[in-house]
């Protein structure tokens, strides 16, 4: 019997299975163990087919088994006791086969070992894994406050650079109006072609006074000419004010304050 039913198991434990698939392999095991311990091959089977036989004839249970147990030992040839005995040593094999049971789950053991260690080596990674992200995340607060930090420092820099350059210019700014000032408000000078222009003219003038009469009229129509040279060849600047000379070689009047130039019509 132990050499069927083991085979059985062995059959059965072979692979690993579902839920499903390993509830439906015991009963099918169950069955097995069944027929093997009940065929008419074993004490037990022999005495289960007497009782089953002698139901409808004895309705009384205990009369029954006494009946099946007598019936049994005639036909056996052998003493109640025996009987009992060769019963007890089935339940021994069914105890024992029950044990044999765990060493053929081998495959599943295996199985199971090697889904142990692959557990444990993902809850390694997955640990390395965390550390990592608690190492990410301090990296990435820390810069996010680099960062906060940069823009203030940018915004001030900023802030710095056209406040400076805002003085700066303020600066020029006051000086140019102020020189502007000065430049507007200062004599106005008689250019240096003008003077060397109005000398020839002067002199013909007093040669012409001279040749019509006395030396004090003379005197009186040179001054004359000259004020009449200093209009024509002097005057203000139209954007400064300051004194806006005529160049008569080039032909174009020009500003000793501002440097404006504009042709002489």
């Amino acid at each position: 019997m132990s050499e069927d039913l083991a085979r059985i198991v062995t059959q059965l434990f072979a692979k690993p299975t579902n839920g499903k698939e390993l509830s439906a392999q015991v009963q099918h095991l169950g069955e097995e163990i069944r027929k093997v311990i009940q065929s008419e091959n074993t004490v037990f089977g022999k005495f289960l087919g007497l009782l089953e036989s002698f139901r409808e004839i004895i309705p009384d249970e205990q009369q029954r088994y006494l009946a099946a147990l007598k019936a049994l030992s005639t036909t056996l040839k052998l003493p109640p006791q025996e009987i009992k005995k060769a019963i007890s040593g089935q339940l021994d094999e069914l105890k024992i086969l029950e044990k044999g049971l765990v060493p053929t789950q081998h495959a599943w053991r295996d199985e199971l070992k090697g889904m142990e260690a692959r557990s444990q080596q993902l809850d390694g990674e997955m640990t390395q894994l965390r550390e990592r992200i608690k190492q990410l995340e301090s990296e990435e607060k820390a810069l996010r406050s680099a960062m906060s930090v940069r823009e203030k420092d940018m915004a001030l820099a900023e802030k710095t650079v056209r406040e400076l350059f805002a003085s700066i210019v303020a600066e020029v700014s006051a000086f140019n109006k102020k020189v502007s000032e000065l430049t507007v408000d200062a004599p106005a000078a008689q250019p240096a072609a003008s003077s060397a222009q109005a000398v020839p003219q002067m002199g013909s003038q007093q040669n012409v006074a001279a040749g019509t009469g006395k030396s004090g009229e003379q005197t009186v129509e040179a001054g004359a000419a000259q004020a009449k040279q200093d209009t024509k060849y002097q005057k203000k600047c139209p954007l400064c004010g300051g004194p806006f000379n005529l160049l008569e070689y080039q032909n174009i009047w020009q500003c000793y304050s501002c440097a404006y130039e504009e042709p002489n019509r």
